[in-house]
């Protein structure tokens, strides 16, 4: 019965319609493109259960889609007349025919994600996810995916194996500069029961790019700036290391490797070349109960360095590093881009819905499917979901569902409590008793005072 309302919630809450939802003992990863039009995709991203990148095509059932690696992490379509990657083995070079080429999967895996704190007992807890170091302490709650946008929600245990940490990952193309980023929003929510310090997440990962696989260029810039600010959150430790775990505990040299071993929270520009990439861990300070962290992580390729940028600051993205080829004998412009927006300082509000990702073929207009572009909010051992249903030339209505929650933060078996519809009875009740009343939230439900 948990499965099933389980499944409920996820329709209910999804802003889009539901393709695929899986038992978690056996859940395929998921590739996504900037656009479900083919002629208009140029980037993919590939997403694991547990929020990861790096997965096969050939797990959902279809065949790999890029020419340099098994698996397909961040991928960018090179046109007719690019540089051919070292690690594509067929066809001429310069390529006659437009291939995928990715930037983070050939050779090690490192690509990968890391949270954890300072639990009641006064202990440390960490879970992390990567292909290359494994799963640790991560649980895949749920794992959802559609033609353009992925969702990831996974629980990290404290020290004695209690959930501590809700994870979300929500991934999509990014909202302004669609063909180029994709954007994951990430709410971390404290679901133990009790305060949690020093909150910390981690995002790492080894720059592969072509046309010279495992010899590049790395920028990070943003990051002095981001550790220096008065105020959370903000950069901890930053650095080149992209084969580092996403323990956000590791020490500040780990984040460190060749050519820049040592060098931590400094900008610099086209280090290298080598083998090399990018790990980022940023704290947060205390979550109380039910509060959350939001913050976005994007991910893309462009043309050429300067249309990264651009499209980086288009989005907000303070913190970011970027990806070129050598310059030798990797002779590719095109360039890749991870960055950070809502890490340096300023926090993105809690309480404002983040639009996840540009909706595909109009569903934003049909008025058959309920929507949502907030993230539940989670107190008194309750989940709180807003969501609305579209309507042309009117007033979109909306609603608010309160859905009870077990000890571990999973959904009981009860049905939603709909505000709108108490609100409606109490509406009748109120008009034949001519009294105004007013409005709480009690342990059943929506009720007068």
């Amino acid at each position: 019965m948990k499965k099933i309302a389980l499944l409920i919630t996820l329709l209910l809450f999804s802003s889009q319609p539901i393709l695929a939802w899986h038992s978690i003992s056996s859940l395929p990863g998921k590739i996504i493109y900037n656009s479900t039009t083919p002629s208009e995709q140029k980037i993919a991203l590939g997403v694991n259960p547990e929020g990861h990148l790096n997965t096969s095509r050939e797990e959902d059932g279809g065949t790999n889609i890029v020419s340099n690696a098994s698996y397909t992490g961040v991928a960018y379509k090179f046109p007719v007349g690019s540089p051919r990657s070292r690690l594509d083995y067929s066809g001429g070079d310069p390529i006659t025919t437009a291939k995928w080429y990715d930037a983070i999967a050939p050779g090690c895996q490192c690509e990968g994600w890391g949270a954890g704190g300072i639990d009641r007992y006064g202990r440390q807890f960490v879970g992390y996810a990567n292909v290359s170091s494994g799963i640790s302490n991560v649980k895949v709650v749920n794992f959802t995916f559609d033609t353009s946008s992925i969702e990831s929600v996974t629980t990290i245990n404290d020290s004695r194996g209690d959930p501590a940490l809700q994870i979300r990952h929500v991934y999509g193309p990014s909202p302004l500069a669609t063909d180029k980023l994709f954007e994951a929003v990430v709410t971390i929510t404290n679901i133990s029961g009790h305060k949690i310090t020093d909150v910390r997440y981690n995002r790492s990962m080894d720059w592969d790019i072509p046309d010279s696989e495992f010899s590049e260029r790395v920028t990070i810039a943003g990051v002095a700036a981001s550790a220096g600010s008065a105020t959370k959150p903000r950069v901890k430790y930053a650095g080149n290391n992209g084969f580092m775990n996403g323990n956000p505990f590791n020490s500040s040299y780990s984040h460190t490797k060749s050519p820049k071993s040592g060098v931590v929270n400094k900008d610099y520009e086209r280090a290298g070349p080598a083998d090399h990439g990018a790990t980022f861990t940023f704290e947060f300070g205390e979550l109380v109960c039910g509060e959350n962290h939001n913050f976005i992580t994007y991910y893309g390729a462009a043309q050429d360095r300067a249309t990264m940028k651009a499209a980086l600051a288009l989005e907000g993205a303070s913190v970011y590093s970027l990806g070129e080829a050598n310059g030798t004998y990797g002779t590719s412009q095109v360039t890749f881009g991870f960055g950070f927006k809502g890490v340096s300082g300023t926090a993105l509000a809690p309480t404002l819905p983040i639009k996840t990702a540009i909706i595909p073929s109009g569903e934003l207009t049909d008025e058959t499917k309920i929507q949502t572009y907030a993230s539940p909010v989670i107190a008194n051992n309750a989940a709180y979901q807003a969501v609305f249903t579209y309507r042309n030339n009117h007033q979109w209505e909306g609603d608010i569902l309160k859905y009870s929650l077990e000890s571990d933060g999973s959904f009981k078996d009860d049905a939603p409590v709909s505000a709108k519809a108490n609100i409606k009875l109490r509406a009748i009740t109120v008009s034949e008793k001519a009294r105004t009343p007013i409005y709480n939230w009690g342990s059943a439900g929506l009720r007068t005072a």
